[in-house]
């Protein structure tokens, strides 16, 4: 039962980071380039909520979908960075880009707690 609550408690707070992480570049964005990105921003964020929750039920599609989203982010980040500049918030995004990919793939509390849900 302890492995269960640690990978509640893992996934929880992936899922807030995300979350954080998607608000702050939707504001970041609205505030360089106008309204248009502060509406694509929330409607980013909103859609990543809802693949969050249907993940955090135990769907496997949105384990699945998170995945595959997630890591090619995390790959055009990586691109980015690499081709382009070398910036402090790129960074800290590939990072829990990565560290986000390994809780929902490979984290064993966090396998074991979307079985039990299942």
């Amino acid at each position: 039962m302890e492995k269960l609550e640690k990978g509640k408690k893992i996934f929880l707070t992936m899922a807030i980071i995300l979350l954080a992480i998607s608000l702050i570049s939707a504001l970041s964005s609205y505030f360089i380039n106008g309204g248009v990105d502060l509406i694509s921003g929330i409607i980013r964020t909103g859609l990543e909520g809802i693949l969050l929750y249907f993940t955090f039920k135990g769907k496997k599609w949105a384990k699945i979908t998170m995945i595959v989203i997630l890591s090619i982010v995390l790959c055009l980040l990586i691109f980015i960075v690499v081709q382009f500049s070398f910036d402090v918030m790129s960074i800290i995004a590939i990072v829990v880009y990565a560290g986000s990919i390994y809780v929902i793939a490979f984290s064993p509390s966090v396998k074991e707690y979307l079985k039990s849900i299942n």
